[in-house]
């Protein structure tokens, strides 16, 4: 069996860390967290871990094999949106805290976001057979996940510098900001390469661009709060 992408699970560790490192103040806590945050945190990095061994799999082990841990992904996918849907409706009840300013405006946002996630893991099944765009289906899940690590990692550097001018509404967009770069990066390097882009990154790219101006632009309109509240709570 032919080998491909012989060192993508090296490259997928990075943003194993991040997760890892953005949520240090769950782990810190762990004992006191309610359930709820246990199956979605713990779920969320199972699946970071899930896409750091199948390469491995598929390339040093079987292909069998592979099919069944991804078989077994599915479920864990299921749980991830899930329990992402219940951290929304807990994020709508805020009555305090850094995220109270924007609660909607980011929930808004993060229910395309667990939408894009599920599109993702659906697509990657369906184009299992087409190694090329499967991998990228695979891939781009983690970019409709990982900027709530990546805005809790960002607020801890900057909790070093007691001159900080940043808050909560200011960071998010940079954040999406960083993840749509790293998704071009990827864009150009396949285009680059193969002279071919993969509607799975143009998607995810979009998106979270759009979650700039989204964010900005809506900042917990009385419509939107009308809306979610009777979708959620």
């Amino acid at each position: 069996m032919k080998k491909y992408y012989p060192k993508l699970h090296l490259w997928l560790i990075l943003p194993l860390v991040l997760i890892l490192f953005g949520f240090h103040n769950y782990w810190i806590t762990f004992s006191t967290q309610p359930f709820q945050k246990h199956v979605h945190g713990l779920s969320s990095v199972a699946w970071f871990i899930i896409l750091v061994i199948q390469p491995w799999i598929y390339n040093k082990k079987s292909l069998k094999i592979h099919r069944k841990v991804g078989m077994i992904s599915l479920i864990l996918a299921g749980i991830v949106a899930s329990s992402a849907l219940l951290m929304i409706k807990n994020n709508l009840l805020l009555k305090e805290g850094p995220l109270y300013p924007i609660r909607y405006s980011i929930s808004f946002i993060d229910l395309f976001l667990i939408a894009g996630f599920v599109l993702s893991v659906v697509m990657a099944i369906i184009k299992s057979k087409n190694i090329h765009v499967h991998a990228r289906w695979m891939i781009s899940t983690i970019f409709w996940i990982l900027t709530p690590g990546l805005i809790r990692l960002s607020m801890k550097i900057l909790s070093f510098n007691p001159d900080n001018p940043y808050t909560l509404v200011q960071v998010y967009p940079l954040m999406f900001l960083f993840s749509g770069i790293f998704i071009a990066i990827l864009i150009l390097l396949d285009y680059v390469r193969e002279k071919k882009f993969y509607f799975a990154y143009v998607l995810t790219l979009v998106i979270n661009l759009l979650s700039i101006p989204v964010l900005l632009g809506l900042k917990d309109a009385a419509w939107l709060k009308t809306f979610l509240d009777s979708l959620l709570t």
